[in-house]
Order: C-alpha cells, then sequence, then structure tokens
C-alpha cells in the first residue's frame, strides 16, 4: 500500500495526467476466514463489503492504488463455463475450465483482501489458477487497480491490445455547465444575446491553477471572437490577486490598443518574464471588445451592449486583437449574487455600494480601485483619458488613465480544449488544467 501510494510507485512511475485522472476511494477490508477461500465468488463479493478483519484491522481504507478483489477475478470468467464457475467455490477455479476462461488469471498475482482469521495471510491467486490465502509475507504479482474519475472520456480505440482505449480528462467547460445544473447559486446563465455561464455569489468555488498561480473563473463566454473572427465558447480567467498598482496609460489617454498597461501584458515585462511557456500556450489570441459609453450611470446589461458597440472616441479602436486584458465593467456587474441580485442588476453600477451588491459579488475591490479595460467615452471630462474601474467602496466609477494607485488583474480566454486535470475550485483545492 505503501509503496503504491506514497512510495516510489506513485512519485516515479506515474505520471502527473494519470494520478488527476484516479479518484481517492474508499476501498472495502472485509474478509473470510472460509479455509482456502472455500467461497463463490457472489459470496466474496459480500464478505469484501463486509466486517469479517482480524482483530483491530480496518474494515476500510481510503487511497488511490490499490489491487483487485477476489470477487473481480471470479467475476471475470466468461464462456460457456460462467454460470458453472460462478457457483463454485474460489478455491476450486482450477476445475472446470473456470481460470483459462478467465481474463484475470495471471500466474500468480495478489488480492487487496485479508485472511480474516489470521493477521499474517492475505489472498491471492496461485499459478495454476484456485486462490488460497498464503503469508503476506511471500512474492506474488503486483497488478496495481486504481478507479477512474466519473467524468473521464473515452477519445478512441477499442480496447484490443493492439488499439487500446484512449482517455482524457474532460473539457473544463463541460464540467462547469454540467455543474451549472445543480448548482444554481454559485453559477447561472446572464441573459444576454450570448447567455454567458457565469459564476456568481460573494465566493463562488472558482478558482483554478493557472500559470501556478490562483487565478478565478469569470465564466464561460459564448461567441467570443478569435483574431481571425472565429467564434466559439472559451473559458475566462482573472488573476485571483493583483500583479500590483500601475498606471493604464502613462501618456494619459484611454485608447486600450495604446496603452502602455496594454503592452507592458502582452509584450512588456509581464508576458515576457511572469507569464510561463505552458500558460501561454493555453489562453486564446481574442478579439476584445472596446466599444465604451457616453451616458451614465449604466446597469450591468446595458454596459455589455455598449462593450460590444461602437460608441467612443473616433481615434480609438472599437476592437482589439490580443491575449491579456482586463474585465469588463459588465463582468463585474454580473458576478452580484445572493438574494440582492435581482435587486442589483437593473440599477445603474454607479450605485452598487448599495443594496449589498457590493457584499454579494466575488469581483469587488476592498482593497482599492483596480481598472476595467473600457474607454469612458462621455464628455464630461473633454480630455479622452478616463477610463472605467471599480472603486473600492464598490461602485463603477472612472479614472485618469495616467492614475498610477489603480490596481491590475490580468484577464485571459482559455483555449477551447482546455480540460479539467483535477481540482475542486476551492482556493485550498482549485481546478487543475491540462
Amino acid at each position: 500500500k505503501t509503496y503504491l501510494n506514497t512510495g516510489a510507485y506513485w512519485t516515479s512511475s506515474l505520471n502527473n495526467t494519470a494520478k488527476a485522472q484516479i479518484s481517492n476511494i474508499t476501498w472495502n477490508l472485509g474478509g473470510t476466514d472460509a479455509g482456502g477461500a472455500a467461497v463463490p465468488a457472489p459470496r466474496f463479493y459480500t464478505l469484501e463489503r463486509g466486517t469479517a478483519v482480524y482483530s483491530g484491522n480496518p474494515t476500510t481504507w481510503k487511497g488511490y492504488v490499490g489491487l483487485m478483489y477476489p470477487s473481480d477475478y471470479g467475476y471475470a470468467v466468461g464462456g460457456n463455463v460462467r454460470n458453472t464457475c460462478l457457483s463454485t467455490n474460489l478455491s476450486a477455479y482450477n476445475t472446470n475450465d473456470c481460470y483459462t476462461n478467465d481474463w484475470l488469471f495471471s500466474n500468480s498475482a495478489w488480492f487487496i483482501s485479508p485472511y480474516s482469521g489470521n493477521e499474517r495471510y492475505v489472498y491471492p491467486i496461485h499459478s495454476v489458477g484456485y486462490v488460497k490465502n498464503v503469508s503476506a509475507n511471500q512474492i506474488f504479482a503486483v497488478h496495481p487497480t486504481v478507479y477512474l474519475n466519473t467524468d473521464i472520456q473515452v477519445l478512441g480505440g477499442n480496447g484490443a491490445t493492439d488499439n487500446p482505449f484512449i482517455i482524457q480528462n474532460p473539457p473544463l467547460e463541460d464540467y462547469i455547465k454540467k455543474q451549472a445544473k445543480i448548482d444554481t447559486i454559485n453559477l447561472t446563465y446572464d441573459g444576454t444575446v450570448d447567455n454567458n455561464l457565469r459564476y456568481i455569489g460573494s465566493n463562488p468555488n472558482n478558482y483554478v491553477r493557472y500559470n501556478n498561480e490562483l487565478w478565478r473563473i469569470i465564466g464561460v463566454m459564448n461567441n467570443v471572437p478569435d483574431s481571425n473572427g472565429n467564434k466559439a465558447s472559451h473559458i475566462k480567467l482573472i488573476r485571483a490577486e493583483p500583479i500590483g498598482n500601475m498606471a493604464w496609460d502613462t501618456a494619459n489617454k484611454n485608447n486600450w490598443s495604446t496603452a502602455s498597461l496594454k503592452t507592458y501584458l502582452n509584450s512588456g515585462a509581464y508576458w515576457t518574464s511572469s507569464l510561463n511557456s505552458t500558460a501561454k500556450s493555453q489562453i486564446s489570441n481574442i478579439t476584445w471588445n472596446l466599444g465604451g459609453y457616453n451616458l451614465y450611470p449604466k446597469s450591468a446589461s446595458a454596459f455589455y451592449i455598449g462593450e460590444r458597440g461602437t460608441e467612443g472616441y473616433s481615434e480609438n479602436l472599437k476592437t482589439w486583437k490580443g491575449y491579456v486584458g482586463l474585465m469588463y465593467p459588465s463582468d463585474y456587474g454580473y458576478a452580484v449574487g445572493g438574494s440582492v441580485r435581482d435587486t442589483c442588476l437593473p440599477i445603474g453600477m454607479n450605485r452598487y455600494d448599495t443594496n449589498g451588491c457590493v457584499t454579494n459579488d466575488w469581483l469587488s475591490s476592498i482593497s482599492g480601485n483596480k481598472w476595467t479595460i473600457l474607454q469612458d467615452a462621455g464628455d464630461t471630462y473633454g480630455t479622452k483619458r478616463y477610463v472605467y474601474a471599480i472603486v473600492k467602496s464598490g461602485h463603477q466609477g472612472s479614472d485618469a488613465s495616467n492614475k498610477t494607485d489603480n490596481s491590475v488583474q490580468p484577464t485571459v480566454y482559455l483555449n477551447s480544449n482546455i480540460k479539467k486535470a483535477g481540482g475542486t475550485g476551492t482556493s485550498s483545492d482549485p481546478f487543475i488544467i491540462e
């Protein structure tokens, strides 16, 4: 058990992908004191799940890698002898052609099940096919046995030795959509024209390990155009913590396509030094919408439309192609949850510091103002330099783009084929992606 689960087999023989594809299982350790396994497979199945163990031994064990049960061997018999063999004691599986019609027969191999009449004895398959208890310090073959995660998918193959089944972890998108059917507190569709699936509320389990850091999933965003205009669904991530405070644009303009922060994130120090090569390979080159608004305040739904519109200063591009951006104002607005969601969504986001909106929005900022990607297209100041930000108190505001004390949370879109390789989404057990 130690060798398989924490020793050399676990650390050196199982790769990380394999480890992520198997579950931590409660294994049954019930046995029998029937001499020489003088019980048939159906009876052994019941005993394995029972409480007959040697005094002081556990009846269950939790772990990843175990061994097959005697009943696995017994039930694997086939052919025209199956009915006869299933009523035959495993101690007599060397008769009636049982073991010769059983694909699990191995010259000799250990089972996980103990002999309950003595603390030193365990059941193996013997070299001629029968099952009989022997001392645990004898040498028999070891066939590691695992349980795959329930969401593992078959990618190809037919199960033949020369064409084995090819398995893969499920797409993270599929997992999130499945969760949305059972968790309506933390996941909901936003009802926009794209009907994106978003994480909502004060603290949903949407953490993911990306770039060897904690990031969070904004949602599954639909109809997202890549740099070539091809639309698909992409999971949108935002770094869980800001990378620091800095100006949106040191030149004090609100044109993201020329902004100093855009350069820093996509070709400057952040891109070259802070994102590792694996992280870069997992994100898509996206066409980001840069529409603005010149009437304020606006609700989340109004911002969503404006972001995808054409309002804004004429010299500012309305779209931009790149890998790393910032969240939209609507991302913040639609992240509100709890009992106040229906109250908060219709109101202007400049009032999100009322009605409990901010305390029920996981994207809110309590440490200080933070930037969004969107220009403030209003001409209130007549300077073409203001950008929408989330203010510390929780409402939507705007700041001059050269302001240096607003925080930056990089935002990316994962490739559409990203798989969920593990984790539950909590901060201590984030989703693992591949």
